[in-house]
């Protein structure tokens, strides 16, 4: 194979951003309402070209929650302390919102193992952990991003005290599924994601999340 051909079968990526906020990773110039819009392009060996379509929008942050209130960790890689957010919940509202959920569920008494058992794991285990307001350990991998969907934390740097007033929230269009990842911007300006998730078919549709 030629190089020029080994050329045109590497994907070739243009980013072109639509955005009407051209400041808009300068948190005092944030709007919430605005979503980007990023379409990556490739072409393959055989000419065609492959779209790729994505969606960056924020969601605020809250920053009266108290601290004493139950936290996960994120930080970048290596882990030091001037990189390292805890991301605050208020515990009772996590524990009323997880009473709530598992009501909507199927009785189960038995504890059987049926379509539901995964995610009535995913909320008792939410409850407990907020119950005993400690340091989570996310002992399932949808635990914080469950929560990031559903209730405005704190997210916290108790070294350089910088508090991030928002989230930027993107979906990866990767054509037969979807990446969806949660990040921050810090003060020194490095992006430190919190989370990410592959997206799926929400499997109870009276659920709704507050």
């Amino acid at each position: 194979m030629t190089t020029s051909n080994i050329l045109i079968v590497s994907l070739i990526t243009l980013i072109i951003s639509c955005k009407d906020n051209t400041e808009w990773q300068n948190v005092d110039d944030i709007n919430f309402t605005d979503t980007l819009y990023e379409t990556h392009f490739s072409l393959t060996n055989k000419g065609d070209t492959v779209f790729q379509y994505d969606t960056i929008y924020f969601a605020p942050t809250d920053l009266s929650i108290d601290t004493s209130s139950f936290f996960y960790e994120a930080s970048t890689i290596p882990t030091s302390k001037d990189k390292t957010y805890k991301i605050y919940f208020n515990s009772k509202k996590v524990v009323s919102f997880c009473d709530s959920i598992l009501k909507k569920f199927p009785p189960n008494p038995n504890n059987e193992l049926d379509d539901y058992f995964n995610d009535r794991l995913l909320y008792q285990a939410l409850r407990e952990e907020a119950s005993n307001n400690k340091l989570n350990e996310a002992i399932f991998v949808d635990e914080l991003h469950t929560l990031l969907d559903s209730f405005r934390p704190l997210i916290l740097n108790s070294t350089t005290g910088d508090k991030p007033k928002y989230i930027i929230i993107k979906h990866e269009d990767m054509g037969s599924y979807e990446i969806k990842t949660y990040n921050i911007k810090t003060k020194f300006g490095d992006t430190i994601q919190l989370t990410a998730t592959i997206l799926r078919p929400v499997e109870i549709e009276d659920i709704e999340l507050k």
